[in-house]
């Protein structure tokens, strides 16, 4: 198309858009070809001129808490906004917007916004996102997985490890522990009815370790939580931390997608000194055997000081 307007343009892995703008694949199957997503063409046309998608009617006067989430890709120079309205009680009211470039290449992940329409429960409402056309070629912003839901009424989500993290030239023998974790479902939770643990293996082991927090957290919000314990990292290698946030047996709740309660991460100090890569030789200490496994590390790790690396003949 060449008409700014919002299309269905399908995902085949490359640009599909006008060169400079738009996602490699949809958000459903990323990483997948052939799956679709809406997109607004802003070839020509008025410049400043807003575009709109517009649901259909949604019934909300059986739930007490809904959500609308959905997944965007604004990748290209010329972005402009994409604005996402409701029509209820007569009027249309922004709820969300973003503005400007939020990715920086077509081949990047889609994000994900998280909005509460408990403000229009009980109601029948539309939604529409709008885009405006910017005057240039590379403002093609897309919308996929337009989801509205009641979420579950208890439920968290472990969303990373923050502390320890890479690069790090040197870890201690009480190295702190710290989590982030968010409130995705409709209740607020009373902290004192959650746990979080963590195990640190490598050459030094800890835990598991676990703790109850406390305080409350309400829907849609996030904490991070640092370990009261701390683990004993001294001695230089890799490690490999788990952790894990739940509800306690005594609370009597459950959270209904525990898949999302758990993150592993692994962190070394970063290189540091001489190193061989050797091929004859297998992958351990000082010594890689291949190339790619040498530059694996670099990227993951970093370096914390000059770094040689002597190369075995025949490698």
């Amino acid at each position: 198309p060449g008409t700014p307007n919002w299309y269905v343009e399908d995902a085949t892995s490359a640009n599909e858009n006008s060169t400079g703008t738009g996602p490699f694949f949809d958000n459903t199957s990323f990483g997948t070809p052939g799956g679709i997503y809406m997109y607004i063409e802003t070839s020509g046309g008025s410049v400043g001129a807003v575009y709109e998608l517009l649901s259909p009617c949604l019934d909300l006067t059986g739930v007490t808490a809904p959500t609308l989430e959905y997944a965007y890709h604004m990748f290209g120079a010329d972005m402009s906004f994409l604005v996402t309205q409701v029509f209820g009680n007569g009027v249309w009211t922004t709820v969300d917007s973003l503005n400007g470039q939020q990715q920086t290449a077509g081949s990047d992940p889609w994000g994900i916004r998280s909005v509460s329409l408990v403000a229009y429960a009980g109601q029948v409402v539309k939604l529409r996102f709008l885009a405006q056309n910017p005057g240039g070629f590379t403002g093609d912003a897309s919308v996929d997985d337009v989801t509205v839901f009641e979420p579950a009424q208890n439920d968290m989500e472990l969303l990373a490890i923050t502390d320890p993290q890479n690069p790090g030239c040197s870890f201690t023998a009480t190295e702190p522990d710290s989590i982030e974790f968010a409130n995705i479902g409709a209740n607020t939770i009373n902290l004192g009815d959650v746990e979080a643990s963590f195990t640190v293996t490598g050459p030094n082991n800890t835990g598991p370790i676990t703790e109850t927090l406390s305080g409350t957290l309400t829907p849609g919000m996030s904490m991070t939580y640092t370990f009261t314990a701390t683990a004993d990292m001294s001695t230089p290698g890799l490690y490999t931390i788990s952790s894990i946030i739940g509800f306690t047996a005594a609370s009597g709740l459950a959270d209904p997608a525990p898949g999302d309660n758990t993150d592993t991460i692994a962190v070394q100090p970063g290189l540091n000194g001489t190193y061989t890569i050797d091929g004859a030789t297998p992958t351990g200490g000082t010594n890689y055997q291949t190339f790619g496994e040498a530059a694996a590390d670099l990227n993951a790790f970093g370096i914390c000081g000059p770094v040689v690396f002597n190369v075995a003949a025949g490698t």
